[in-house]
């Protein structure tokens, strides 16, 4: 639905125009009123606006100047001209404008429909399919490193889907890698700065750290080198080569010229940790874990090294290894959860959560204090959206927190599991009756505020400032909650209103049409006619009859 704006110093123009837009059925439109440049400049300011019809010839400020100060807030408004004067110079400046049409109140109902249909459509055409994808090409090529480091860092996490289509998406985003062959990790960390670098420059010597890495590495194999943040460069290399002995060979001799430039060009000791194989690309997440386990054993401060991720070839070990790596994917997914317990998205909630849990109960047979560290994050995750929601002391969560506190990860995990299962359906419960109680609260504002305001600007405009919300989304939160318009929520109080006054035969009716927010009486009259199928004088003779 598109915003439409009337202006004109005549009130019954106004109005006869709104309802000439509203009988209009190729047009859906909301329509706003005003009565002066002063009045259209504040709608300018509360609201967007798509499309204004706008009287030339205004006291004070004309359509034309007033035209100027639209544009400035929104460039894309349509403006359609409406005058009584056929004078060619107001023709050309409103030209030069840019204005859609410019139209003669003598024009007629018709042209003045067709004038808005036009400016609809001109509106559509900015934001055709083609333009919208071609404008997405270009923000993607702009985005394009970023994207690239958000792809290949899900690689690295073991993210659900992320290898999914990996060649198609290394295509989109212009990467030169390849998903059928294996690839070999190579990360590098700065572990001390020099205090004189601001914060700046330390992401721009990590650029050059990569640019320097990409141009060395990419001489006998192919390379792609990303800072993951202000301390760490991961590269991910690939050879054509069978065997990764020739290739291994290269890369730890280049590593070291890696770290010779380093230090002698940027004055940066950069320590490496670099693996002696290639893998599948589902194995990236575990040579990843391995090599960053290895770089915080082996980097000391102001060190430089260049570790070598070893061959693991007892198969015992190896599944050892692979265990290890899982269940601490598993416990640092759990971080995760917060998105989802925040969003209120139950069901991935707790599908997520049985998914984890069942991870860590059976890969953490043996290393128990991967448990330990799965309920510290969990009750950190909870008690962080206790806090920031406010409801620690709600029934029922005091009991079940005080329980928790007295298992032990290491020997009650059963137990465990089942609590945090029963605490995180609890705080559902609490989110979602705050958020019936907060929609209840909403709605009974709305409603509250229109009928003691019938006569007064109803707009959704209005009403959103009343209660905090954006026009369009109240719109459909109040359809989505009541199963009702909006729009038609108005129009059944003004009904219900204007029969109550109908009923008083003491109550005239050139007063009723003012009170419930119409122009004139006349307007009261078509309104009314059109709910009911009677004239509001038919309608008072009716109760008075009976």
């Amino acid at each position: 639905m598109y915003r439409l704006l009337i202006v004109d110093n005549e009130p019954l123009i106004v109005e006869g125009l709104a309802h000439l837009m509203e009988d209009a059925p190729s047009l859906a439109l909301e329509i706003y009123r005003a009565f002066s440049a002063a009045e259209a400049l504040d709608w300018m300011n509360r609201t967007k606006m798509d499309i204004a019809l706008l009287d030339i010839r205004m006291p004070g400020m004309n359509g034309l100047e007033l035209q100027r100060e639209m544009i400035k807030q929104w460039p894309r408004c349509k403006i359609i001209f409406l005058t009584g004067f056929d004078d060619f110079t107001y023709i050309q400046e409103a030209i030069r404008n840019n204005s859609v049409d410019y139209l003669l109140k003598t024009d007629g109902d018709e042209s003045i429909v067709r004038a808005v249909e036009k400016a609809v459509t001109e509106i559509q055409k900015e934001w055709d399919v083609d333009s919208v994808i071609a404008q997405a090409k270009q923000q993607l090529r702009l985005a394009a490193p970023v994207l690239q480091k958000e792809l290949l860092w899900e690689v690295m996490q073991g993210e659900a889907g992320s290898l999914d289509h990996l060649n198609n998406q290394f295509s989109e985003l212009d990467l030169d890698l390849d998903a059928e062959m294996p690839v070999m990790l190579v990360i590098g960390a700065v572990t001390q700065w020099n205090q004189s670098y601001r914060p700046a420059d330390r992401s721009l010597l990590m650029y050059a750290v990569g640019n320097i890495a990409n141009e060395l590495l990419s001489e006998s194999a192919k390379c792609h080198c990303f800072v993951h943040d202000r301390h760490h460069l991961i590269c991910l290399i690939q050879s054509d080569e069978l065997k990764w002995d020739r290739t291994a060979r290269f890369v730890l001799g280049t590593l070291e010229q890696l770290q010779d430039n380093c230090e002698r060009l940027l004055k940066l000791s950069i320590s490496l940790a670099a693996a002696s194989e290639g893998v599948e690309w589902s194995g990236v997440p575990e040579q990843f874990e391995a090599l960053t386990l290895q770089m915080s054993r082996g980097v000391l401060e102001d060190d430089k090294r260049l570790l070598v991720l070893k061959k693991e070839t007892d198969a015992a070990k190896r599944k050892n290894s692979q265990d290890e790596h899982t269940v601490r994917v598993a416990v640092n997914r759990i971080d995760d959860l917060r998105m989802m317990l925040e969003a209120g998205r139950k069901e991935d909630f707790f599908g997520q959560y049985q998914l984890l849990m069942s991870t860590i109960s059976y890969y953490s047979d043996g290393i128990g204090h991967y448990r330990l560290e799965a309920y510290y994050r969990f009750s950190a995750l909870f008690t962080s959206c206790m806090n920031q929601w406010g409801v620690q002391r709600q029934s029922g969560l005091e009991t079940e927190w005080s329980r928790l506190q007295t298992l032990n990860p290491l020997s009650d995990w059963a137990e465990v599991c089942r609590c945090f299962q029963t605490f995180g359906e609890r705080l559902f419960e609490i989110k979602r009756e705050g958020e019936r109680d907060e929609t209840e609260k909403t709605i009974s504002v709305l409603q509250r505020y229109v009928e003691s305001h019938l006569a007064d600007d109803l707009s959704l405009t209005r009403l959103g400032e009343v209660v905090g919300y954006n026009p369009s989304y109240l719109s459909r939160y109040y359809k989505q909650y009541t199963g009702q318009g909006l729009s038609d929520y108005i129009v059944e109080v003004r009904l219900k209103k204007a029969k109550e006054m109908l009923g008083d035969k003491h109550v005239k009716i050139s007063a009723i049409a003012p009170a419930l927010g119409f122009l004139s009486e006349p307007y009261l009259y078509r309104f009314f006619k059109k709910q009911t199928g009677l004239t509001p004088q038919e309608y008072r003779d009716g109760v008075i009859e009976k």
